[in-house]
C-alpha cells in the first residue's frame, strides 16, 4: 500500500536523521567530561595541600570521588540520552499494549502506515457486502442499506486514518521534544516556540528567561528570586505562584488565545532586554557599581 510505505519510510528516515544528531555531541561531551575531571583533580590537590598544611586532615579523596561520579553520570546521561529515552518510550508503549490485551507487536504498533492498513482491512468485508447488494436492479431495492453500510465503511476508514496520523505526529513530537536533550545552540528552539514557560522552584538570575525575552517570546515564569527583576507581571510577561498549575494554564491560555496581547508582552520584553541587558549596559552598570564602592577612598581607575 502506497500510503503505508510512504509514511513509514518518511518516519524511518526522519528518525534516523534526528538520532544521528546525537552522535555530533559525543566529541563535545568527551571534551567537557575530561575538562571537568581535570579541574576536579586540580582542586582536590589544592584542597589536600591546604588542608594538610593547616592540619585539618579533610577527606579530599571522598570529595574527589563524589565529584567525578557526578561528572561521569552527567556524561553518561547526555552521551546516551537517545538510547535511554528510547528505552523509556518503548517500555511504556509495550505496557500499554499489554494492558489493552492487543495482539499487536510493539514494532507493528510503531508503524502508522500499518495502522492505516488495518483500518482498510477491517472495512473490506463491508465493501464486499455492498458489492453483493449493488447488482442491477437490486441496487434500487437495497439503496438504503447500501448507503448506511457505505457510511459505516467510511467511518471506519476515517477513524483508523486519524489514529495513524495521531501516532505519526506523536512519534515525531517525541523525537523533536523528548529527545532534544542537551543542545549547544538553543536559538532555533526559541525561534520555533510560541511561548516560554519557567516552572522553577528557585533561581538566581535565570539566563534562559533573558534569552527567551531577547528572542521575542511571551514568558510565563514562577515567582522565584531573580524573575521579578526581569519580568514585570502583565507588562513584559506573566509571573505566577509556584506550584500552581492552574495559574500557569490560565497565563498560557491568555497568550495563545489573545494574539495581540501576546505580541505586546513579547515586544515589551524584547525592548526591556535590549535596553538594560546588552553588553554595553551591563558594562556601564558594573562601572557605576565599582565607582560607587571606591567613592569614599577617592581611588578611581583610569
Amino acid at each position: 500500500m502506497l500510503f503505508r510505505s510512504v509514511i513509514d519510510h518518511f518516519l524511518d528516515v526522519f528518525s534516523a536523521y534526528i538520532d544521528s544528531g546525537f552522535g555530533l555531541l559525543s566529541g563535545e561531551v568527551a571534551y567537557l567530561t575530561a575538562t571537568l575531571v581535570a579541574i576536579d583533580m586540580t582542586l582536590a590537590g589544592l584542597y589536600w595541600s591546604l588542608g594538610h598544611a593547616a592540619g585539618q586532615g579533610e577527606d579530599v579523596i571522598a570529595k574527589l570521588l563524589r565529584k567525578v561520579l557526578y561528572v561521569g553520570a552527567f556524561a553518561y546521561i547526555i552521551g546516551n540520552f537517545n538510547w535511554l529515552a528510547g528505552i523509556v518510550f518503548h517500555s511504556f508503549a509495550g505496557l500499554g499494549l499489554m494492558a489493552s490485551g492487543s495482539t499487536l507487536s510493539l514494532e507493528t504498533f510503531l508503524q502508522p502506515g500499518h495502522l492505516a492498513k488495518t483500518g482498510i482491512d477491517a472495512g473490506a468485508p463491508i465493501l464486499e457486502q455492498i458489492n453483493d447488494m449493488a447488482g442491477f436492479p437490486e441496487v434500487f431495492v437495497n439503496l438504503t442499506p447500501i448507503v448506511v453500510m457505505f457510511l459505516a465503511w467510511l467511518t471506519v476508514i476515517v477513524c483508523f486514518f486519524v489514529l495513524a496520523v495521531q501516532l505519526f505526529v506523536t512519534l515525531i513530537e517525541f523525537k523533536l521534544v523528548t529527545l532534544a536533550g542537551f543542545v549547544t545552540n538553543p536559538w532555533p528552539y526559541y525561534a520555533a516556540a510560541d511561548a516560554f514557560l519557567l516552572t522553577s522552584h528557585w533561581e538566581g538570575m535565570p539566563n534562559a528567561v533573558l534569552e527567551a525575552m531577547a528572542s521575542g517570546l511571551p514568558c510565563v515564569c514562577t515567582d522565584v528570586e531573580g524573575v521579578r527583576e526581569l519580568i514585570e507581571d502583565g507588562r513584559t510577561g506573566f509571573v505566577v505562584p509556584r506550584e500552581s498549575p492552574e495559574a500557569m494554564q490560565n497565563a498560557l491560555a491568555e497568550i495563545f488565545t489573545q494574539s495581540e496581547r501576546s505580541q505586546k508582552l513579547a515586544t515589551a520584553a524584547q525592548a526591556f532586554v535590549n535596553k538594560d541587558y546588552t553588553w554595553e549596559s551591563i558594562v556601564k552598570k558594573y562601572d557605576s557599581l565599582y565607582r560607587d564602592l571606591l567613592a569614599d577612598s577617592h581611588e578611581f581607575p583610569d
